[in-house]
């Protein structure tokens, strides 16, 4: 027998060492996510596991309603869970708790008092009531803890109102302040607050008695009456629990080791424990409230975890020591088995969660293309209708609002672009593209996009973009495209009177690839310096204004411009202006095309009269002449250049073209035209006059004065290129005015913009599109371009229709009811006649991969991404109709077209 004592005593002690020192699970609640949640306790479990000698705690991070699960499972040891789970949990055998932690508020106050009250604003009079707040927007402080929730749901439920079903919103908020606030706002209808909150409020003076009343059962009273209630004590937070898998001692070490956590520690950051609080309190609060919790919830008593075990208990356990010698490696290997178990579930529901998490990304990728769709379709047909509009006789009034419409529509149309490209940087799912471009027309395109958005009621917008910048690159033109759009616009939004400048230079070159540095400078308000460290970061707003929202313009360049292994920078000074450069390492094509606007032979040479403008635009135009080799004499004032052309004739040299705006001073340029013209010396020197729409139609004779070319603002270096090049090859007579044979017939025939004359009949086009607002923005343009629109929403009726008739060009939409676009067009390419085939282009909702192939196999000519702009479907019109155009005109027009021939 004693052999046996001995033996159960050594078992009795390798039993309790090998269960102090193997793994306790520590069950803590998932807050902010596995990695935050851990980063918070694991401070905790390194100081238990070095103020108790040889324990070894695990983490194990779970949802609140899993803590109880886990623990009525036996599958933790220890946990730390919300006071609000705490009730039900000591009705579990074996379950106590070792300590509290509270969070300090105010002074000496607790956060969490149990009674509360349901606060509205003294003037809600459509709320007398618990009863009333049926289908009412509420807010409440607190959504993991009874702080002020106990009372206040014993009125809501004596008023037969179920918090989660009779109310039209329920959230919860941190902290007193944003409760109040949303109150005050009338974001909410009432606000459920702990009376001790409240005192802390009024004594602080966020919250005035006489501005509140607080809802009872049947009826309201004043705040002030009702705040003033005493509180039981405080209830904790968080609650530290041992279940019934762990033994006494380490329990007991655990207590003494919490109780003596100094609050310098990080472990003690978080809260700061203390022992356990009476929940007695909280259990008659529960009953008188009328919570469903109110069950019995007496805790039972807490086990002799911290006594001592009496020597002649010790001798008991000693004499059934054999017994549990024989069960400890069967309780060893359960206890592996469930932690393997564990792991498994855990691996399960990680994998599970990942899985969800992809699916969402996707769902949101998919959500956020089709929202964009969705808006930018009839958008951009509010914007080609209006533009349409503007080119009818209006009045000053109606001009004003047609381009208020455009301007909003137009920014709108940014917006969404930018809400949307930035969701998709931030998940990925925006991809950075790799293909030829040439520069100049991504600049040129984002400068003309600007000016059309912005109009004429701002800056001066300028572009200089210097000679050695190469134009054939690699890399993506439509975020480069979007990134100087977004800097002209701000810039442009923000200066509305002085000059925008875009500064295009090559900062350094070798043989496959230009660092390029694109450069925004403009005369505005400026930035303040605070200002200026957040201005690439996006939207940021405070309820009461604090700080004033910021748009996402900027942030998506930073993104963009990131991604596409560049930098952004900025500066500014208040009054004077502000620059933002971004750079961009881009690859040289290796077989670039000659372009006609890169041909500067006529130029070269030339004697070039400037005449006017700014400062910014002069020396931008001067710059690239003399880089073309021209000779150029500047004259600031109309009076001042006849004398200079005098001087020239004198000195027997003479300008070959004359560069000048519409207006200078209080002079235009059809006077300076009229002035020489009455000189014969000066015969046979061309002008360019440089002019925007508006002060065309200011100044009209401008575009009937003979050997006059106009250069539209905003003055683009290609354009300028072929304007002077057209210029100094042309033949100027020495007359004033235009003769109606000096038209020239392409003018007529041309598809333009401006859709001047309606007597032009060009041919027959099909408009095959499912969305009706869309299909008839597209048939109104092609109507003002002179064509005969037929007009489909279906598949088959599309076929039909090009089985029956001979179109010029076919605009089908992929997405077609009834047929499918891919089967119709492959259906015609079968049966169609070869030599009149019918040119078809397929408008797409988005060029994802593969679908542009898509398109072309199926029989398409051309993929075009909708919504479809005005300049689109002319350029497309261009490309792709053949035969030459017919114009009816009258018949002493045709014979002078015919004679000139």
């Amino acid at each position: 027998m004693a052999i046996i004592v001995v033996v159960g005593l050594v078992l009795l002690s390798a039993s309790s060492v090998a269960h102090a020192q193997g793994p306790q699970r520590l069950a803590v609640p998932i807050e902010g996510g596995f990695a935050e949640t851990n980063q918070r306790w694991t401070p905790l479990v390194k100081y238990l596991e070095s103020a108790i000698s040889g324990a070894n705690f695990t983490l194990s991070p779970l949802a609140a309603d899993e803590i109880s699960k886990a623990i009525r499972r036996g599958e933790v040891e220890f946990a730390i869970v919300p006071p609000a789970k705490v009730p039900l949990l000591l009705k579990d055998a074996g379950v106590s708790v070792l300590a509290t932690a509270s969070i300090p508020a105010i002074g000496d106050s607790r956060v969490s008092m149990v009674p509360g009250s349901i606060l509205v604003l003294k003037d809600r009079g459509d709320l007398q009531s618990a009863t009333s707040l049926k289908d009412k927007r509420i807010i409440a402080l607190g959504n993991s803890s009874l702080s002020g929730w106990i009372g206040p749901l014993g009125l809501l439920l004596a008023a037969g109102i179920d918090p989660e079903i009779d109310f039209a919103d329920l959230r919860f908020a941190t902290d007193t302040a944003t409760v109040l606030d949303a109150l005050n706002a009338g974001m909410i209808d009432a606000a459920i607050l702990s009376n001790a909150d409240l005192l802390a409020a009024v004594r602080n003076g966020r919250a005035k008695p006489d501005t509140y009343r607080v809802l009872l059962a049947k009826s309201s009273e004043a705040m002030d009456a009702a705040v003033t209630r005493g509180s039981t004590d405080a209830l904790p937070l968080d609650a530290f629990l041992r279940t019934r898998a762990v033994d006494d001692a380490l329990a007991r070490k655990v207590a003494e080791a919490l109780y003596q956590l100094e609050p310098s520690r990080p472990a003690a950051q978080a809260a700061s424990w203390a022992l356990p609080a009476n929940y007695t309190g909280v259990q008659t609060a529960l009953r008188s409230a009328g919570s469903p919790w109110s069950a019995e919830l007496e805790p039972e008593a807490a086990p002799s975890a911290l006594s001592q075990w009496p020597t002649f208990i010790s001798l008991l356990i000693a004499f059934i020591a054999s017994l549990a010698a024989f069960r400890l490696y069967t309780l060893m290997r359960s206890k592996v088995k469930a932690a393997k178990e564990t792991v498994d579930e855990a691996q399960q529901h990680l994998a599970a969660s990942q899985e969800a998490l992809a699916r969402a990304s996707q769902m949101r990728a998919s959500l956020l293309a089709n929202f964009r769709q969705d808006f930018r379709t009839p958008l951009t047909a509010v914007l080609e209708i209006s533009r349409l509009i503007g080119t009818t006789h209006l009045s000053s009034a109606q001009v004003e609002y047609v381009n208020a419409i455009r301007e909003t529509t137009h920014n709108l149309m940014g917006s969404i672009g930018n809400v949307t490209d930035f969701a998709n940087l931030e998940t990925g799912a925006l991809q950075i593209e790799s293909r030829d471009f040439d520069l100049m027309e991504v600049i040129d395109t984002s400068l003309q996009n600007v000016y059309e958005q912005m109009g004429e009621h701002h800056a001066e917008l300028s572009v200089q973009v210097d000679v050695n910048v190469p134009r054939a690159l690699v890399g993506d033109p439509a975020r480069i495209r979007q990134v100087l759009q977004n800097l002209l616009h701000n810039a442009m939004k923000f200066t509305h009177s002085g000059d925008v400048l875009l500064h295009v230079s090559l900062i350094r070159e070798d043989a496959g690839a230009g660092a390029v540095t694109f450069t925004v400078i403009d005369t505005g308000i400026g930035i303040d310096k605070k200002q200026m460290k957040t201005i690439f970061e996006p939207y940021a707003i405070q309820l009461k204004g604090k700080e004033e929202g910021r748009g996402l313009g900027l942030p998506l360049c930073k993104l963009l411009v990131s991604r596409m292994g560049g930098e952004i920078s900025a500066e500014s000074t208040p009054g004077t202006g502000t620059q933002v450069s971004f750079s961009l390492l881009l690859k040289k094509q290796t077989h670039a095309l000659a372009l006609r606007d890169d041909d500067v032979s006529r130029i070269k040479t030339s004697r070039v009269l400037l005449i006017g403008g700014s400062e910014i635009s002069r020396r931008i135009q001067k710059y690239y002449l003399q880089s073309w080799g021209a000779q150029v004499v500047y004259s600031p004032r109309f009076e001042d250049a006849l004398d200079v052309m005098k001087q020239e004739i004198a000195a027997d040299r003479r300008f070959d073209v004359v560069l000048s705006p519409a207006f200078v001073g209080e002079r235009n340029a059809v006077e300076l035209v009229a002035t020489v013209r009455d000189h014969p010396e000066f015969d046979g020197i061309p002008f360019v006059a440089i002019a925007s729409r508006q002060e065309c139609e200011a100044l009209p004779q401008l575009e009937q004065l003979a050997g006059v070319l106009i250069l539209p603002r905003p003055v683009r270096r290609g354009d300028l290129v072929i304007k002077l090049t057209d210029a100094l090859r042309m033949e100027v007579p020495d007359r004033l005015w235009k003769d109606p044979s000096d038209y020239d017939t392409e003018e007529i025939r041309k598809l333009d913009f401006e859709f001047t004359d309606s007597n032009i009949r060009r041919g027959l086009v099909l408009v095959a599109d499912s969305n009706s607002i869309h299909q008839r923005a597209v048939g109104l343009v092609l109507e003002r371009m002179g064509y005969e629109v037929e007009a489909t929403a279906s598949g088959t009726e599309a076929l039909n229709l090009m089985k029956r008739r001979r179109f010029d060009l076919a605009f089908v939409d992929t997405k077609l009811h009834g047929m499918d676009s891919f089967s119709a067009v492959s259906e015609l390419r079968e049966h169609e006649n070869k030599a009149q085939r019918t040119p078809i282009v397929g408008m797409l909702p988005s060029m994802k991969d593969g679908e542009r192939e898509h398109c072309l196999l199926s029989g398409m000519d051309d993929c075009i991404l909708k919504p479809l702009e005005m300049e689109t479907i002319v350029r497309t019109m261009r490309r792709w109709t053949r035969k030459a155009q017919k114009p009816v005109v009258r018949e002493d027009a045709m014979m002078r077209r015919e004679m000139s021939a």
